[in-house]
């Protein structure tokens, strides 16, 4: 999960970017919208990402590919009422 978190961390847009929310909460998600927007962030950095190095483009993709696919794996807990 750091590794997650840090990948979120060294890609948010900015201190309200899902990416941020998530990692400002220890890589909760906090509902299937923040997922929705998650996601279309993650997908956003995958596609703008400018890389100048082979080795450095598949690690951040990497890093960028296994935050997706948790993001899209998440399973919600239900909620004690």
């Amino acid at each position: 999960m750091i590794e997650l978190i840090k990948t979120a961390a060294d890609w948010h847009s900015d201190g309200h970017s899902p990416l941020y929310v998530f990692l400002s909460t220890g890589g909760k998600i906090h509902s299937e919208h923040h997922r929705k927007n998650l996601i279309s962030e993650i997908v956003s950095c995958l596609e703008a990402a400018d890389f100048d190095d082979l080795q450095t483009t598949q690690i951040e993709m990497k890093r960028l590919e296994d935050l997706l696919s948790f993001v899209e794996k998440y399973e919600f807990r239900a909620q004690a009422s």
